[in-house]
């Protein structure tokens, strides 16, 4: 798991807590959890490189996925999400799924 996705995580549960502090704790406890028992890929030098790549002349609306496709790359890893348009048009291959149980793999180019 890539660290960009706990940071999003983590602004959704900054965002809860102005309003609902008991479900913000909650989904908190729960990323902590996900956070101790999984591999967190950090955002390092090669993968801020690929990224700078990847985001040259691209629309800024999408910085935090293509830090994700970023990783991905860097690390030889498929990236799965729901919103595989927001991959699509990147200068790189990248193994994308859309379901983690589909078996659907497409590459995007």
């Amino acid at each position: 798991m890539s660290a960009v996705i706990v940071g999003e995580i983590q602004a959704g549960i900054e965002t809860t807590r102005e309003h609902d502090l008991p479900k913000a704790e909650e989904v908190e406890a729960w990323l902590d959890q996900v956070v101790a028992s999984y591999d967190i890929l950090p955002m390092e030098a090669a993968a801020l490189r690929e990224w700078a790549r990847l985001k040259h002349r691209k629309s800024d609306t999408l910085i935090e996925d293509v830090m994700i496709a970023a990783t991905a790359i860097v690390h030889r890893l498929t990236v799965v999400n729901p919103n595989t348009r927001n991959f699509q048009g990147l200068d790189r291959q990248l193994w994308i799924r859309s379901d983690p149980r589909s078996v659907r793999i497409g590459l995007v180019a």
